[in-house]
């Protein structure tokens, strides 16, 4: 019994094989056979071709043959108001530092997209007259203005977050401390801003919040230079929350130059002094030792 089961799986199989030889070399110009058609063949409309779209609902006038597209193009712009999606492998690389030019959007963040709030997405707000209308320019767009201070509330976990993204993406430029003074800045052919400068300090020429988010985001414009941006964008790297969390950051390395212990909490004042008096028998006490060595 085994060896006519063989014998009959053997007649089986030669018989599958013996007509798919005939498969072979086979010149028709019948459809092609597909054993496992998958997803290879699905209705699609080639570019550039002419297609035609009619419309299936009736008409005020009844007439249901009108086409939807009178000059049949097959490629179509998208509809007034898509938000894309998805990391930019069809963007073109960012040459302009306008916030509205969609080459400088990362439409991975699309529910940041979706959120119409300027202050917290671009760091702007519309500039309003007395009456509290838009003001607008020459050419009729709406002006806009830096937000003074983030719409973001400052925490302690908002600093250590932007405390880490300004140190993968700052410090090697902006240094430590901000002082410019990072191992690739000081070989820069463009030497980078001082964080601590007076005008990106709160009141400065550019002191605004959302003047420094927008610089995060967008980079330092370079006109007539060997490069666009002397500083890059980060608005494809960070998200629009670590953005203004290294404003946050930012600022605080500003208090750091600017504070006085007056403006610490009176915990935190206590604890510094008490750690000043601690300290300060030990200094004098090195510093007679030091003396009578010299002596």
């Amino acid at each position: 019994m085994p060896a006519a089961r063989t014998v009959i799986m053997l007649a089986l199989a030669m018989c599958i094989a013996v007509p798919l030889t005939g498969c072979r070399d086979d010149r028709t110009t019948k459809r092609q056979r597909e054993f496992f058609p998958d997803m290879d063949n699905q209705p699609k409309v080639l570019p550039q071709s002419n297609v035609a779209f009619y419309i299936t609902g009736a008409e005020d006038d009844g007439d249901r043959s009108a086409p939807l597209f009178i000059d049949g193009r097959s490629a179509r712009l998208p509809v007034r108001g898509t938000v894309p999606f998805g990391r930019t492998t069809h963007v073109e690389p960012v040459r302009s530092i306008d916030p509205d030019d969609p080459r400088t959007v990362d439409f991975s963040q699309r529910h940041d997209l979706l959120r119409d709030d300027d202050a917290w997405a671009r760091g702007r707000t519309p500039r309003l007259n007395a009456r509290g209308e838009y003001i607008l320019d020459d050419n009729g767009s709406i002006q806009y203005e830096w937000v003074e201070r983030m719409p973001v509330a400052v925490t302690r976990e908002l600093l250590e977050l932007g405390q880490q993204k300004y140190d993968i993406y700052c410090l090697p430029c902006h240094g430590g401390t901000g002082q410019s003074d990072g191992l690739v800045g000081v070989r820069w052919a463009y030497p980078p801003a001082a964080l601590t400068e007076e005008r990106l300090n709160l009141g400065g020429e550019n002191g605004q919040d959302g003047w420094i988010f927008h610089t995060i985001r967008n980079g330092v414009a370079n006109p007539g230079g060997d490069w666009e941006l002397k500083m890059p964008a980060y608005g494809r790297k960070l998200t629009i929350e670590e953005s203004w969390a290294i404003v946050a950051y930012v600022r605080a390395l500003q208090m750091r130059l600017q504070g006085t212990p007056d403006m610490l909490p009176d915990r935190d004042r206590l604890d510094l002094d008490r750690r000043r008096s601690a300290a300060a028998p030990t200094q004098d006490i090195g510093r007679t030792a030091h003396r009578e060595d010299a002596l």
